[in-house]
């Protein structure tokens, strides 16, 4: 419907596209009336064969002759009526027993098959074949992933129920034909088709009277059908002999689906979470005791569950779980939570050596995030003469420059995080690092395996 103001346009054309991009005008231009009544137009689109079928058709409509940008041309109920027809292989021919059975060769049957989610109701479709012989007007309806069985003869399989049972005149001819399924739109739409070249059957056999099989959802063709392969079968046949073939039964050759690449994921970006604060030494309560501390500098919380720290030398290798919300800190206690009086996070197994190692931190698809001593040597900061904790200074890759040790004096907490045994922490547990005004000095140290240590560079962020 359609109602346009007096001074809205007063002409106006309706196009089409086959392909979404391209339109064309459809009939010629239509006369608006401009008062404040509604009138009604329709057209017919049905003589446009680009049309049918086809889910990339787009339909718009143009105004013209309005005398004032301000006019209006109002459009109401815009519908469309037709038959919307099922695509291709929403019902496949799945199984045709042409050669029949041991008990008797005119006992054909054939299986269809619904690979959907929601059933299909296939009244008024029909099964033919090229020759006209068998056709068969089909009648009910097939559950979602399930089967439809046309027995030639009621005892064709004397153990599974038929669907519908067809004229027994209407016999397959064993040197082969075209099967052909349609829906009962007004100009039937094939559906699916069998032994779509119509020459000799691409499978089953007269020796053994095996069905010939669809692999799966493939579209039909000589290379799409094979022979029941006799060790999985279903049904026997009106002498009681086992049936070759499935009926109402997934075939016996259904390949296993091979799913889809997948694809690598992308590496966590470096610093996304960092190694902050390791008690190497332990706590004066217990040089056992030690602890590590995670950062997550961001603005999201992220998620570490499936991500790993790990010493160069295998011990401690701790798989991580839980999430460390954006600012956030997130505790590690070695063997027990009383390590600290700040609830740990997560406990671990396995020490830290004294003398120094490579700490590792890596995402759950293995990609490293951050190290702690990156080139193995001495720990470039912490004591173990009084436990003080080896404390990160700056977001910034791991070199010697990056760590400091712990300093009590720029400690802003009054009452001290507490050990086992009541004494104060020489660190800050699940809370920001001591700040600090002065680049640090590492320890000289003896270095394994690396080229030395270089300078954290300008651009830093002081971790809090």
């Amino acid at each position: 419907k359609s109602r346009v103001s007096g001074t809205g346009p007063n002409q106006f054309e309706v196009q089409y596209s086959a392909d979404g991009i391209v339109f064309s005008t459809f009939g010629s231009l239509q006369s608006l009336v401009t008062d404040t009544n509604w009138y009604s137009f329709n057209f017919d689109f049905s003589s446009i064969s680009t049309l049918d079928n086809n889910p990339n058709v787009k339909f718009r409509i143009l105004g013209f002759g309005g005398s004032d940008p301000a006019g209006t041309w109002r459009l109401d109920n815009i519908t469309f009526s037709g038959v919307c027809p099922p695509p291709p292989l929403t019902i496949i021919i799945s199984e045709v027993a042409w050669a029949g059975t041991a008990a008797n060769t005119d006992h054909e049957w054939i299986e269809l098959r619904n690979p959907g989610a929601t059933p299909v109701d296939i009244t008024g479709w029909s099964l033919q074949a090229a020759d006209g012989n068998p056709n068969i007007t089909l009648n009910g309806t097939i559950p979602a992933n399930g089967y439809f069985l046309l027995e030639r003869n009621e005892d064709a399989v004397a153990d599974v129920m038929a669907n519908q049972l067809y004229d027994f005149n209407n016999t397959l001819s064993n040197s082969g034909e075209l099967l052909i399924l349609y829906d009962d739109s007004g100009t039937p739409n094939v559906i699916d088709t069998a032994n779509s070249n119509g020459g000799a059957w691409p499978a089953g056999s007269l020796s053994n009277y095996s069905s010939m099989e669809r692999i799966s959802t493939l579209n039909d063709s000589d290379t799409s059908w094979f022979t029941n392969n006799g060790v999985f079968r279903n049904g026997v046949d009106a002498n009681g002999n086992p049936i070759w073939g499935t009926p109402k039964n997934v075939n016996s050759l259904t390949p296993t689906p091979i799913p889809p690449p997948t694809a690598t994921p992308p590496p966590t970006a470096p610093l996304t979470i960092v190694i902050s604060e390791v008690a190497w030494a332990g706590t004066l309560s217990s040089s056992d005791d030690e602890w590590i501390e995670l950062y997550n500098p961001g603005t999201r919380d992220i998620s570490i569950t499936g991500w790993n720290l790990r010493s160069s030398d295998g011990s401690p290798n701790i798989t991580l779980s839980g999430r460390i919300p954006a600012g956030g800190y997130f505790l590690l206690e070695r063997t027990d939570d009383d390590v600290t009086d700040v609830t740990a996070d997560m406990l671990f197994s396995g020490s830290l050596s004294n003398n120094g190692e490579i700490l590792s931190l890596y995402d759950s698809n293995g990609y490293t995030v951050d190290t702690a001593n990156s080139n193995g040597g001495r720990w470039p900061a912490g004591l173990s003469s009084n436990y003080s904790s080896m404390q990160r200074s700056v977001i910034a890759t791991d070199s010697d420059y990056t760590w400091v040790t712990y300093d009590a004096t720029r400690d802003g907490l009054t009452e001290k995080d507490k050990d086992a045994s009541g004494n104060d922490i020489k660190g800050t547990p699940r809370r920001g690092n001591t700040p600090f005004n002065v680049t640090p000095t590492p320890t000289p140290r003896t270095t394994t395996g690396g080229s030395g240590s270089s300078s954290g560079g300008t651009g830093n962020t002081t971790l809090p």
